[in-house]
């Protein structure tokens, strides 16, 4: 679920995009989500602007910024230096960030859509790696490449009932030590993933906005589950992933790859956590079936009752452990695929899961 990207992404070669979102308003700062998406051959963006799309541009930004703006935001118009150091800044998150200080107008294109320019001034050589350019650079973005500051920066300030303390104790007659986990804003998972090829190393998810489906605000929060992740050595890469409200309660496809500096916004899939409809559907089927597409196709997993299990985890210096369900890819629980989820429709973790790789949870470190 875990596997590093290593494809070539096509970072900051363009000045100007023109891709259109639903966002219905305008941020008052933006980031940008990734860089790999972004950018195509430079050709595509010297087309002329319509009078009406002029028109829009001009009413915020006035004419004669309107006219240094198409000067100097058709990529065959930026010095190579600063492309380059666009190149090498543009996967770190917190360069992303910086950026938000620089927009300058926000355009409707069409209901619920828009279009955002940002000014990058002169003296902001630090911003590039000290790269040092005369005239000041526009970047041109839809709103479906860039984010609020507001959004991005939004914290989960109330937690779910239930959720005020991470772990909850579940009776047993035989053991003192089973719990049930929820987390927290500021709680981190570490995971240990291991490759086929004997590459291991371990990705940690720190959580920045937890609200599951119990809790009031779920219904009005965008993106109700949200968190920073970190690949450790040897592959060291980092980024942050949003779930939709759908991608909590309806996705059957769990995201397995990541690339560095990725801010994913998954609006049909999910990661991490397994979605309510293939954490009850199983309930409903004569064979405890659901579908879910772990890999490249999507396969029928069974929810195998026979295996319950208890899979152990650190939390605070003791080991503890949390009650899973297993999901195998065969009826009879020999197939080679495995999904372990905590048994906690609140807090549907996936503990493990073992594919063309394993990746399990090692370590809880609740933010106190």
């Amino acid at each position: 679920m875990y596997r590093t990207s290593y494809a070539l992404t096509w970072l900051l070669v363009s000045a100007l995009f023109h891709v259109t979102v639903t966002r219905a308003q305008a941020p008052s700062g933006v980031i940008l989500k990734q860089c790999a998406d972004y950018f195509s051959p430079a050709s595509k963006y010297c087309a002329p602007l319509s009078d009406e799309q002029a028109a829009q541009i001009i009413s915020q930004i006035g004419k004669q910024e309107y006219e240094l703006y198409r000067q100097r935001s058709c990529p065959a118009r930026w010095p190579a230096p600063v492309t380059a150091a666009f190149e090498k800044s543009c996967p770190d998150p917190e360069f992303r960030k910086k950026l938000s200080a620089y927009m300058i107008a926000n355009i409707p294109t069409s209901p619920g859509n828009s279009t955002v320019i940002l000014k990058l001034p002169p003296q902001e050589n630090n911003l590039l790696n000290g790269i040092t350019w005369k005239e000041y650079l526009y970047m041109t973005l839809s709103g479906n490449e860039v984010v609020s500051k507001e959004e991005y920066e939004k914290a989960n300030a109330t937690l779910p009932p239930g959720f005020e303390n991470s772990l909850e104790k579940v009776p047993d007659e035989e053991e003192d030590n089973i719990y049930l986990y929820r987390p927290k804003p500021k709680d981190r998972l570490v995971y240990r993933v291991k490759m086929k090829n004997g590459m291991e190393y371990d990705f940690t998810v720190t959580f920045k906005n937890y609200l599951h489906t119990t809790h009031e605000m779920f219904d009005k929060t965008a993106y109700p589950v949200s968190f920073v992740w970190q690949m450790g050595a040897p592959v060291n890469f980092k980024g942050e992933v949003y779930l939709s409200k759908q991608s909590v309660t309806e996705a059957t496809t769990y995201s397995n790859y990541f690339a560095d500096g990725d801010i994913q916004f998954l609006e049909t899939q999910t990661t991490v956590l397994m979605s309510m409809k293939n954490f009850y559907e199983p309930n409903g089927a004569p064979d405890r079936s659901t579908q879910m597409k772990i890999g490249f196709a999507s396969e029928t997993f069974y929810r195998q009752f026979e295996n319950y299990e208890y899979l152990g985890v650190t939390y605070k210096n003791k080991k503890i452990y949390l009650p899973c369900y297993r999901y195998n890819n065969a009826p009879d629980g020999a197939g080679k695929s495995n999904v372990y989820v905590q048994n906690e429709s609140n807090a549907p973790l996936i503990i493990k899961m073992v594919a063309d790789f394993e990746i399990v949870l090692k370590e809880v470190v609740p933010h106190e």
